[in-house]
């Protein structure tokens, strides 16, 4: 056990001193200006890395609350359809009128009805295009 305490030792040693010497070397032409300037280099690094974490972390804040508006937009759209006469979830009728919000109103459910009718629309030729081919491999 000696020799191997002795062995693990010596190797322990070698490695010490091959790196205080190798660290040694690296920093022996070492002056104010080389130091100075190691500074200012890892300083910019930390400045940018800093800045351009902060600017990924609002550009996925920002697509966050697109997506979540566009999801509520969405759910408005349906609602819209499904239930004309009511508006953001409240349960009484809209008044019929002829001013610029009735007019908003209507015109957002035109919109809504109209996207509806052509999803259904491509939801029907996308499973016609099926059962033709379906039809097609039975024969």
């Amino acid at each position: 056990m000696s020799n191997s305490t002795n062995a693990s030792s010596t190797i322990v040693e070698t490695l010490f001193e091959r790196t205080r010497t190798n660290l040694l070397a690296s920093f022996e032409g070492f002056d104010l200006k080389k130091a100075l300037r190691l500074i200012i280099i890892i300083g910019g690094y930390i400045l940018i890395r800093n800045i351009g974490s902060r600017e990924l972390a609002k550009r996925k804040l920002q697509n966050e609350v697109r997506r979540s508006q566009q999801e509520k937009s969405n759910k408005n759209q349906e609602n819209l359809i499904e239930k004309p006469g009511q508006t953001n979830g409240s349960t009484s009728a809209m008044p019929f009128g002829w001013g610029n919000k009735t007019r908003k109103r209507r015109k957002e459910q035109q919109e809504a009805f109209a996207d509806l009718v052509e999803r259904i629309n491509k939801e029907k030729k996308n499973g016609n295009d099926l059962e033709d081919i379906e039809d097609l491999l039975e024969d």
